[in-house]
């Protein structure tokens, strides 16, 4: 086993931990989604820089064979469900369009929920919650990115269609179509950091060379699929 597969496995270990931990505890706490800026008091994990050196390598060979490539704008927020985050965006422009399940590709002008069962939030206690993005920020409302999807799921509230993004989602499958610097903020023993202070980055990567990694890949994508 790679020590790519061994980080994955060790931080999916530490995920369930802390999901059964706050799954039992839950009503002690109070939705933090009801509060303003709720994602500002929160942390985020960081990527690690053997961690994006593979994944991003693993996603150049895999998410050109993503049967469904699309630029989307979002039209809301990121929401938080119970048992993913979610959220809606219009189609505009289909760079790849292979048959994906029973449900019909979507057009370009149509409106369509993205969900990602990776994309949650946790916490460990009152006072220490974070939410896992997948080392790459929320897409920001009436931003333009390039992504991957892979499969249609079930929506959540009736609502549908609703597409999952390709792959582990490891590292989120999501290009902004802009240029974006990120900063590097050390992390702690959880390998987390406050999301204020990442809050203008596009990927979470713990070092520099974890962000090339990630700025390589984008780099590449979009050559394929935007330019």
């Amino acid at each position: 086993m790679n020590i790519h597969k061994i980080q994955i496995n060790l931080l999916g270990g530490v995920f369930c931990v802390l999901a059964i931990w706050g799954g039992i505890n839950k009503t002690r706490y109070t939705d933090i989604r009801t509060k303003p800026d709720y994602l500002m008091t929160l942390e985020v994990p960081e990527i690690s820089e053997e961690m994006a050196k593979e994944t991003c390598k693993t996603m150049e060979e895999e998410l050109p064979k993503s049967p469904l490539i699309l630029v989307v704008t979002p039209v809301d927020e990121m929401e938080f469900v119970f048992w993913a985050g979610r959220q809606k965006v219009i189609v505009e422009d289909i760079k790849k369009e292979d048959e994906i399940g029973s449900v019909n590709s979507p057009n370009i002008g149509s409106e369509i929920w993205i969900v990602n069962p990776s994309w949650y939030l946790r916490m460990w206690d009152k006072e220490r919650q974070y939410v896992n993005l997948c080392g790459v920020n929320i897409m920001v409302k009436d931003g333009h990115y390039l992504v991957f999807l892979d499969e249609v799921v079930q929506g959540v509230d009736g609502i549908e269609p609703a597409y999952k993004l390709a792959g582990e989602t490891v590292i989120s499958p999501v290009f902004s179509l802009e240029e974006k610097s990120n900063v590097i903020v050390q992390h702690g023993e959880y390998m987390t950091v406050p999301y204020t202070s990442l809050c203008e980055n596009e990927f979470f990567g713990e070092s520099e060379a974890a962000n090339h990694s990630w700025s390589k890949l984008k780099s590449k994508m979009i050559d394929l699929y935007v330019q």
